[in-house]
């Protein structure tokens, strides 16, 4: 049974009025970009020609760069250089009913299963957070809208929803108990292994040998299952292509960003941070080497918490795009209750100012909304935003060690 409405746990009409308008401008920038999404030249055309691939039977063939290429530019259209599918094969089964239809009518359908997903994920979260708990989920699928990375994730139509569902669920089950169905949920992160990785790494540092154990078994079950897809000729190839894709960005960032889509300073991580501070100099990497340490260290010495582990591991990760700035609403979801809650006990009581913790928060809320999140785009300086990442991990550190979050 829900608990009795608790003025704490009221909303303020002007957070309202800010949320109706950032909303807004996200919903505006999806139809700016319409064009660009339902005429392939976003990720979704990799996702979308690899469950063709998959499909048709040639899964062998699935990380080859030409046969992506002929592929994409039969099913998709045309394109100068196409868009590689850099996932594990599991990550294209999803896509494989969406390939019976036409391109346009697959982009709409995994459009709306996305934001089913985000509403899912309300549902996930919203018992366990006191100032939203009293209001439907549709209020906490409003406050996921402000952030900046979800509308990119919808226009890409990126996988990054069914990873946050997949981190939000562990942490449900997480507090629950039930740490090896937790550490099952954090194996289908394995779609973006850069990512999953450094966080289950963090819960061995822990000792939390229950969720570790499910990782690995969830792990080698998703690995059995891209094995018998692509066969060991395809395992091969993938190793290739990712061990090229790793040298040529480290080597040639350019030539990364014409063959792959991505550059270093589109990462709002801490390789982009280095990179865009020493522009490609070598002692970028030998600093982003330093960084990435300091995090896991610090990251390793505090509470064992998949709000701290995932920011952590966010920012350590080698490849990391805006879109993937959705796993923050997990962490964030919490930081922004806890705030408001701080801010309405503040205007009930009278009690003091907002404290250098809440400030910075605020500051980092600016870096991970509009507009601000898009100029800081539109200047190609994403690299900036693992600022506010590392923020946000820090200020669910000390939520932890405050006992603050449930």
């Amino acid at each position: 049974m829900d608990a009795p409405l608790h003025p704490t746990n009221r909303i303020a009409p002007w957070v309202w009025s800010v949320v109706v308008v950032l909303v807004i401008c996200q919903i505006t920038l999806c139809f700016a970009a319409a064009k660009k999404s339902l005429h392939g030249d976003v990720d979704f055309r990799a996702f979308y020609a690899a469950g063709e691939i998959v499909r048709s039977g040639h899964g062998a063939r699935l990380y080859e760069y030409e046969y992506q290429q002929q592929v994409q530019a039969a099913v998709v259209g045309p394109r100068d250089a196409a868009l590689p599918f850099l996932y594990p094969a599991f990550a294209a089964l999803p896509f494989v009913p969406l390939s019976v239809v036409s391109y346009r009518v697959a982009f709409f359908v995994f459009l709306a299963i996305n934001l089913g997903l985000l509403v899912w994920v309300a549902v996930l979260l919203r018992p366990w957070l006191p100032c939203f708990r009293d209001s439907g989920w549709g209020t906490l699928t409003a406050f996921f809208g402000c952030l900046f990375g979800v509308s990119i994730a919808l226009m890409q139509g990126q996988i990054s929803f069914a990873l946050l569902v997949a981190y939000c669920g562990a942490w449900v089950l997480m507090q629950k108990e039930r740490f090896f169905l937790a550490g099952l949920c954090l194996s289908v992160g394995l779609m973006k292994f850069q990512i999953a990785i450094p966080v289950v790494l963090l819960f061995l540092v822990w000792r939390q040998w229950r969720v570790v154990v499910g990782f690995i078994v969830g792990g080698l079950g998703f690995a059995a299952i891209s094995l018998a897809m692509i066969g060991r000729a395809g395992a091969a190839t993938y190793v290739r292509s990712m061990a090229g894709m790793t040298k040529q960005t480290a080597l040639d960032p350019a030539a990364a960003k014409a063959h792959y889509g991505m550059f270093p300073v589109d990462m709002p991580n801490l390789h982009g941070l280095t990179f865009g501070l020493s522009h490609g100099a070598g002692w970028g990497l030998a600093l982003n080497i330093v960084l990435c340490c300091a995090v896991l260290v610090f990251a390793a010495r505090q509470k064992a918490s998949l709000l701290v582990a995932l920011p952590a591991a966010m920012l350590v990760s080698y490849h990391m795009q805006p879109h993937d700035l959705t796993l923050l609403l997990l962490p964030l979801s919490f930081a922004v209750g806890g705030l408001m809650q701080r801010m309405q006990e503040r205007r009930d009581g009278g009690a003091g100012r907002m404290g250098a913790d809440d400030k910075v928060l605020v500051a980092a809320l600016l870096l991970l909304v509009l507009p601000l999140g898009f100029a800081v785009m539109a200047a190609g300086m994403n690299y900036v935003v693992s600022l506010a990442v590392g923020a946000v991990m820090v200020h669910a550190a000390r939520m932890e060690r405050a006992g603050m979050l449930v």
